[in-house]
């Protein structure tokens, strides 16, 4: 029965993304999974507690790892990937038969200021007309992203 607990509840975490999302169309959707995932997080523990006060704490650990894995896989898979430009011409080419227009003639400019734009929203840029400029919380990411690179030994290919 391990992993039954914390498939549902990740089912659980990503229905309430899902009805988050809807309701709040404008929220980042990393901020909204992550939440969801907590409060399922935490209702897996409990009912744990409570349904099998005395487990076995190979069990419980299980049951945690699964839940944790299926949440990360979700974040990259069907959120950060999902703002990926291959993934946005995909997506054009599926929602529209015949496509609107040929791939070729697909305006790079444009592409790379709804990505900026998208980037502004989530709060990682700060629009200073006419350019966009790395923010305190930017700033914070790439010193996290360097500190780790430097940490796992990864050499930067510049």
């Amino acid at each position: 029965m391990a992993g039954t607990a914390a498939t549902l509840w990740f089912v659980s975490a990503v229905a309430g993304a899902g009805l988050w999302a809807r309701l709040s169309p404008g929220g980042s959707r990393v901020r909204q999974f992550l939440i969801t995932g907590i409060v399922g997080g935490a209702g897996l523990a409990t009912g744990l507690a409570l349904r099998t006060p005395r487990a076995d704490a190979a069990d419980w650990l299980a049951e945690a790892a699964a839940y944790a894995f299926a949440c990360e896989l979700y974040v990259f898979l069907f959120t950060f990937v999902g703002s990926s430009v291959s993934v946005a011409l995909l997506v054009e080419r599926l929602e529209t038969a015949p496509p609107r227009r040929p791939v070729e003639t697909l305006d790079p400019v444009a592409m790379v200021e709804c990505r900026l734009a998208t980037m502004h929203n989530a709060g990682v840029l700060e629009a200073t007309p006419p350019a966009y400029r790395l923010n305190n919380r930017s700033r914070l990411i790439l010193r996290v992203y360097r500190a780790l690179r430097r940490l796992l030994r990864h050499e930067t290919s510049t």
